[in-house]
């Protein structure tokens, strides 16, 4: 009776770890950008995504791509990544969908903190792209005029 109450509880733990958190759910997010169909896993409450997750979908150019972060309420809010197929990627600060543009002293710390370039990555929130044909050497940032 001992072990049958334990894989009992074994199984009652798993499913209750496993009940805020959906694999692999097709869903359709209203972004800011507009309504888009894809794939999410990660953590949901009433069936919208909030907290950490994985969203993969296919833009109407036929390109795919992949944001993981955080999300709130369905949306793209806090540290995340867009990654596209062609290996670019959006690494920053999330905001209603958008990446948070870096103000103009976080634009000048770039420049003078060498402690931030990590593996040729600037380590900073903000909108910092990489891209794979550009050389080790060079990076770019978008500015976003303040």
């Amino acid at each position: 009776m001992k072990k049958y109450t334990e894989k009992l509880l074994v199984g009652f733990l798993a499913a209750s770890m496993l009940a805020g958190c959906s694999s692999g759910k097709t869903i359709t997010l209203d972004l800011s950008t507009g309504k888009q169909e894809g794939t999410y896993t990660g953590d949901m409450s009433d069936d919208i995504p909030n907290g950490k997750g994985k969203f993969s979908a296919k833009e109407a150019k036929g390109e795919f791509w992949t944001y993981e972060g955080d999300f709130k309420d369905g949306h793209f809010d806090g540290d995340g990544t867009i990654t596209y197929s062609n290996g670019t990627k959006e690494i920053g600060t999330f905001k209603d969908d958008q990446i948070v543009p870096m103000t103009g002293d976080q634009i000048k710390d770039l420049a003078s903190d060498t402690d931030k370039f990590v593996d040729h990555v600037i380590s900073s929130k903000g909108l910092v792209f990489t891209d794979p044909t550009l050389s080790d050497d060079q990076y770019f940032v978008q500015i976003d005029p303040i």
